[in-house]
């Protein structure tokens, strides 16, 4: 006679064979995942399409949850008339088996609907199958030109976005580099998850059964903008030798008047440079321009007007690179004020009190 302990025993066993037979026998989706082009430019909007098929059939799943999550950028969808925007976002397959996906880049500040398109437009006049930046070394130049014309302010602002998120491997690498040898990437993995479809229960609701399949994709974002900012500052250097003049002019001078001269030519020159990306070339310009007059052109003015210069022109490069255009400015105006007031104060002063003194200095 079979005892109750092994009736239970042989009861757990087979509750167990039927899980397992369960599980061999539930739904499974085939999950894939494919980009409208894998290897987009910073600052393209990369389009993503889910396809939910159930395995065994091969048909379409309809209203499968899915959840989309990146590595890096910005994932954006519509579900049930609500968009939604993260590192995450969940939604739906349509009646079709299919769900759609936006991924942009980090930018430090989102962009308008304008500004975007802006964007869009001008980086889509790259080559998507140019291998290196260098094959594309005109276009990287006619892009200079677009951005440093005045009304582009739109564009401006947009480029200006991704620069101030970047702007720490652009301006301080630890290792420079020929940004126009090859393309430097940022990779994207986007991963989908995809739950099984579980009928309506009695009150109406929709449950989230287990996860019936999954698939990843990897984009690389190709980084124009290195290359971009570098033939920029290549553009501009013919401009560095904008205090040259300054030689001839302040041969007759004193130092104190020659270096006015040239805060005001390094301010002037700095401040016509239009958006950040403008003002970061232009202070980089600066910078040469100062190191290349202390270097050479500075010898052709006096001995004594050579030794008071130097050091103070020294202090302007550093400054116009490390703190800004505005701290040159507002040095200036503080010599110059400091200068006319000294020289209103010696204008009281009787000159006569000291005539023995320098009669006695120069006997």
């Amino acid at each position: 006679m079979v005892s109750e302990t092994e009736l239970m025993r042989e009861l757990a066993v087979l509750r167990s064979s039927v899980a397992q037979l369960e599980r061999a026998v539930r739904r499974r989706y085939r999950v894939t995942l494919e980009a409208a082009y894998d290897q987009p430019f910073l600052g393209q909007a990369a389009t993503l399409f889910v396809t939910v098929r159930d395995e065994l059939t091969q048909q379409p799943v309809a209203d499968a949850p899915v959840t989309f999550v990146t590595s890096w950028g910005t994932l954006r969808t519509v579900a049930q008339l609500r968009g939604q925007t993260g590192t995450s976002v969940i939604t739906q397959t349509g009646v079709d088996g299919t769900a759609r996906v936006t991924l942009r880049p980090e930018v430090a500040q989102w962009l308008h609907s304008e500004q975007q398109a802006v964007l869009e437009a001008f980086v889509h006049e790259l080559d998507a199958t140019a291998p290196s930046p260098q094959a594309v070394l005109p276009t990287l130049q006619q892009m200079v030109g677009e951005y440093r014309w005045e009304p582009n302010l739109q564009l401006r602002q947009a480029v200006d976005s991704y620069f101030a998120a970047h702007r720490h491997q652009l301006v301080d690498p630890v290792n420079q580099r020929n940004e126009l040898a090859a393309w430097a990437t940022i990779n994207a993995t986007i991963s989908v998850t995809v739950h099984e479809v579980l009928p309506v229960d009695a009150d109406g609701n929709q449950h989230v059964g287990e996860i019936a399949g999954m698939a990843l994709q990897t984009l690389h974002f190709r980084n124009w903008l290195a290359p971009w900012l570098q033939v920029y500052l290549e553009t501009l250097q013919s401009e560095a030798n904008f205090l040259d003049t300054l030689a001839d002019e302040g041969a007759a001078g004193d130092a104190g008047e020659l270096l006015g001269r040239a805060y005001r030519t390094i301010e002037r020159y700095v401040g016509k440079q239009f958006g950040r990306v403008g003002e970061y070339t232009g202070q980089q310009v600066a910078k040469r321009a100062v190191q290349e007059f202390l270097s050479t052109t500075i010898a052709k003015l006096p001995t004594d007007t050579q030794a008071n210069l130097f050091p103070a022109l020294k202090v302007a490069s550093r400054t116009v690179t490390q703190e800004g255009i505005h701290v040159l400015t507002a040095l200036a105006q503080t010599r110059t004020d400091l200068r006319e007031e000294l020289q209103h104060d010696a204008g009281g002063i009787d000159r006569t009190q000291f005539a023995d003194l320098v009669k006695r200095l120069a006997g």
